[in-house]
């Protein structure tokens, strides 16, 4: 059913280049094409119409098609480029280049979302190679009361290898005696009583300000810890060029993807992570979720920001997103000022979702929906196109390829690394 599902759709996405007019390629352009791969019906119109469009660009890359014992096994829809992700899976599976060495900068890269190249080679991997420093930490938990819980995420920083590591409770108010017990057993561990509503961001601001570490991890209390190297992988990650923000990858207590990014427009035009709730094994569009790569955001449930980051940012905004969106607001407001947020599914930690807070009455409702409001107000959300996410998906949780009216037109990488 799947390869079939393909075909019709790549029968629809083809059909569209028939309504472009034969151009040739524009000058100094020329097409590179490995042995045996081939251009889908049409491709050559649409390359051309993209290229016309984009003056700046000095290399194109557009989606793939994957052919396994002479039929469609998949397509790889794919994001605007993406450095990260290239070093791992290169987007180029062929590209248009002008004549001399490839560009030295992302932004003149343009991605052609539409299937024009034909391939039976399977997709490449390349190793990744971590940085040599590793930056200073403060694990900062926003958490009340839940003994059980923090006595788990703190037993679980404990079991974590790396090097440079503090932890502080950001409590707002905690009175059980269990709770107070497993503070006063952890003389290392600082603990900032705030007593009043529940307000994660400015728990968060508060507690980030007390430390001096080069980086934060924002951590919920209901995150477990699983392995000890996924901390050394999210700092590496962190100190790639123009990296501000790396997030995690979590899953349910069952082993499904809770969090692998989040994607805008999803959710009612808000902000969702996308492949909520699928098997641990997904692979996502193109891999995705296999390898590190650039997202527009990530949970603050484990966020890892450089101090940097979050002092030009300004930290969380408590005024207008006290309990939800905030962490997508901040990696949003950290994009505008230079800093890419990235996701590894290589550090992967169970995160225990809403077990310590759910919506309560008619106010808690009432104030998120607000915060909805703020969103969409302060970054378009319902209407964006993330750079990360596909035009062809539909913007669900679980995206499938869609048919739209028109080929949408080339994109280019929009961040720091270029």
């Amino acid at each position: 059913m799947l390869r079939n599902r393909w075909e019709r759709w790549l029968a629809h996405a083809w059909r569209l280049a028939g309504t472009l007019p034969d151009r040739p390629l524009p000058a100094g352009w020329r097409l590179e094409l490995a042995p045996g791969d081939r251009l889908a019906p049409g491709a050559r119109a649409v390359i051309a119409a993209a290229l016309a469009a984009a003056p700046e660009a000095r290399m194109a890359y557009a989606d793939t098609v994957r052919i396994r014992g002479g039929r469609v096994a998949a397509v790889d829809l794919k994001p605007a480029f993406d450095p990260v992700f290239d070093a791992a899976r290169p987007l180029a599976d062929f590209a248009l280049c002008r004549a001399g060495p490839p560009p030295a900068e992302a932004r003149h890269i343009l991605h052609i979302p539409w299937p024009a190249l034909i391939t039976a080679r399977e997709a490449e991997t390349r190793p990744f190679t971590p940085p040599a420093r590793l930056p200073s930490i403060a694990v900062v938990i926003p958490s009340r009361d839940a003994p059980r819980l923090i006595r788990t995420v703190l037993a679980g920083l404990d079991a974590t290898d790396y090097p440079d590591l503090s932890v502080v409770v950001a409590d707002n108010g905690s009175t059980d005696p269990e709770t107070l017990a497993e503070y006063a057993r952890r003389p290392a561990l600082r603990v900032l009583m705030a007593p009043g509503p529940f307000d994660f961001a400015a728990q968060v601001n508060r507690a980030v300000a007390a430390t001096r570490s080069e980086a934060v991890l924002l951590l919920n209390n209901d995150v477990e810890v699983i392995a000890p190297g996924w901390l050394r992988e999210m700092a590496a990650c962190l100190g790639l060029p123009g990296v501000g923000i790396v997030g995690a990858r979590l899953v349910y207590p069952d082993g499904r993807l809770q969090h692998a990014g989040t994607i805008l427009g999803l959710g009612g035009g808000l902000a969702g992570h996308w492949f909520a709730g699928a098997p641990p094994d997904s692979a996502g569009p193109a891999d995705r979720l296999r390898h590190r790569g650039a997202f527009s955001a990530v949970t603050a449930a484990c966020m890892l920001v450089s101090r940097r980051c979050w002092e030009v940012v300004g930290g969380m905004d408590a005024e207008r997103f006290r309990v939800a969106y905030n962490d997508v607001d901040f990696c949003l407001r950290a994009a505008a000022r230079g800093f890419a947020t990235l996701w590894t599914p290589f550090a992967t930690l169970i995160h225990h979702e809403k077990a310590t807070r759910r919506l309560r009455g008619a106010a808690d409702r009432a104030a998120f929906a607000a915060e909805q409001a703020a969103l969409r107000a302060r970054h378009g959300t319902h209407r964006v196109e993330d750079p990360a996410f596909s035009p062809w998906l539909t913007r669900s949780i679980r995206p499938r390829p869609r048919r739209l009216a028109a080929i949408p037109p080339g994109r280019h990488f929009r961040g720091p690394h270029g």
